[in-house]
């Protein structure tokens, strides 16, 4: 029982891991949905065609898009991902939001 209480004393200063593409996908879908959810875009059909898009072309008819080359397609994408990422790599502190966490019982 002791031993327990020493682990909860010491402060977590493991490094943070690098995001992966995943990581950095999700984050951007994310934002995507939560930017359409608070314009007023809830539907089911609206929020899956949102999911499904390539990352960054969205707002793209599927027309235009159906007129490039992938090798343009994956430019123009990648360039509106990085400028909507910019400010949003690093990885989350979660000690900051945790303490605004409702289950957060002060037991770390």
């Amino acid at each position: 029982m002791k031993s327990a209480n020493l682990n909860r004393s010491i402060p977590n200063k493991k490094a943070k891991r690098p995001l992966t593409p995943y990581n950095l996908f999700f984050r951007f879908k994310r934002i995507k949905i939560i930017q359409a959810s608070s314009s007023g875009i809830n539907d089911r059909s609206s929020i899956l065609q949102l999911v499904k898009a390539k990352p960054g072309l969205e707002a793209r008819p599927a027309v235009e898009l159906e007129r490039m080359n992938p090798s343009e397609i994956h430019a123009i994408s990648r360039g509106i991902v990085r400028q909507e990422m910019q400010d949003k790599l690093l990885p989350f502190d979660w000690q900051e939001i945790s303490s605004q966490d409702p289950r957060n019982d002060g037991v770390c």
